[in-house]
């Protein structure tokens, strides 16, 4: 039997592919709201979140007697969801969406994947992601992201120093005592973006 509180390597990797393919579903819905161009402008609705979810993991999983996995990828999305600020149209919206994925992505490669995610400001071409963590230590924690620069993944560098193209780098990290505090600091962050331009 398994002990829940040493979970064995194989619930540790399926813990990965699950959260892998949520993911890939999740940029297939915001892929879906885009390409609506007549409503584009319109605002978000329950119905056409919960019916664009519904295509998306159906045509991921492509048969019909996996209505279990389904609706497991579906309630782990609409947890995603439920977390994504109110949205003025249905391109906002999916915006937020692809923001929250990209943090999801950034906190994963930085092995921050266990944290919780608070906001998500996007600032050119960084990424501001402020999120809880599990520590008492350091309760909130605002980090900016950038992905590498074509100089910094040129194949004839040295694999120690090149960066894959892609991927997600710390650019600045701070942190806050409350989530109170959190809004100061992400605003700091973009004053600090701001003068590096």
């Amino acid at each position: 039997m398994n002990d829940r509180n040493h979970p064995t390597p194989h619930d540790v990797q399926t813990a990965v592919d699950d959260a892998r393919r949520v993911r890939e579903i999740l940029a297939d819905v915001a892929d879906r709201i885009d390409r609506l161009p007549i409503y584009r402008s319109q605002p978000m609705t329950e119905l056409v979140k919960r019916t664009t979810v519904s295509l998306a993991a159906w045509t991921h999983h492509g048969i019909y007697d996996t209505a279990l996995i389904v609706d497991r990828d579906s309630a782990a999305m609409y947890a995603v969801l439920a977390t994504l600020p109110p949205a003025d149209t249905r391109t906002e919206y999916a915006q937020s969406l692809r923001n929250r994925l990209a943090a999801i992505d950034a906190l994963t490669a930085v092995g921050l994947d266990s944290t919780r995610i608070v906001s998500v400001t996007r600032h050119d071409d960084s990424l501001i992601v402020a999120a809880q963590q599990p520590s008492d230590d350091t309760p909130y924690t605002v980090d900016v992201f950038r992905q590498p620069t074509d100089d910094e993944t040129d194949p004839e560098l040295h694999e120690l120093d090149r960066r894959t193209p892609g991927t997600w780098l710390i650019q600045w990290q701070a942190s806050a005592d409350s989530a109170a505090d959190v809004p100061q600091v992400v605003a700091h962050a973009v004053e600090i973006l701001a003068g590096a331009r």
